[in-house]
């Protein structure tokens, strides 16, 4: 952006060429001119093209996932689908297990399995279909787990979560986190459970 702003400046900002000094017929003249011409218009268009938002961020996967924290020692994971795969699966990690990374397609190990992807009542699957079909109508599958296992002395949980699927350029690859709150011990501390007061 700054380049193509410093190009507008310098195209608009060239006092010889509307000098009346330069008479209309020399060479050197109309080169000039022209030459700003261009200088202007590429500008122009360069700024403008900087300035559109990335298509590709804004653009809605077909198949869409999350995963919320309840705030109870359990996260709901979700799967909004709009294709006519029933085969889209999140899993997670927790603990040791958890990968830094996404791994690689197939590479899952030690991952849990959450919810998996549901098709739009009444259309036919990928599974009974040979044909992979987008645009159904969006169909969400939602599934509640407990931590409660995970959690350390009542401690949060680190969830780290993905999805696999076989079409991976209609969803988000990416390694996602969530953080499970809520695992406190329900009776508080030997201390307090205890403490029957004076």
């Amino acid at each position: 952006m700054q380049m193509s702003l410093q190009l507008l400046e310098t195209a608009v900002s060239c006092p010889w060429v509307g000098s009346s000094h330069w008479k209309r017929g020399n060479p050197l003249v109309d080169i000039a001119r022209a030459t700003k011409r261009i200088l202007t218009a590429t500008a122009i268009a360069a700024a403008g093209a900087l300035a559109l938002p990335s298509l590709a961020s804004a653009a809605d996967f077909p198949v869409t996932f999350t995963a919320t924290d309840n705030g109870d020692c359990t996260a709901t994971f979700d799967i909004t689908n709009t294709t006519s795969s029933d085969m889209n699966d999140v899993v997670y990690w927790t603990g040791d297990d958890r990968p830094t990374e996404a791994p690689p397609f197939g590479e899952d190990a030690g991952s849990n399995l959450a919810v998996t992807s549901v098709v739009e009542a009444g259309q036919p699957t990928w599974n009974n279909n040979s044909v992979y079909a987008k645009g159904y109508e969006p169909t969400t599958s939602s599934a509640t787990v407990d931590f409660t296992d995970a959690s350390v002395d009542g401690a949060d949980v680190e969830v780290a979560y993905r999805m696999t699927g076989l079409e991976q350029d209609d969803y988000d690859t990416s390694l996602k986190s969530v953080t499970v709150t809520g695992c406190d011990a329900p009776f508080g501390s030997l201390g307090e459970l205890f403490n029957f007061g004076s």
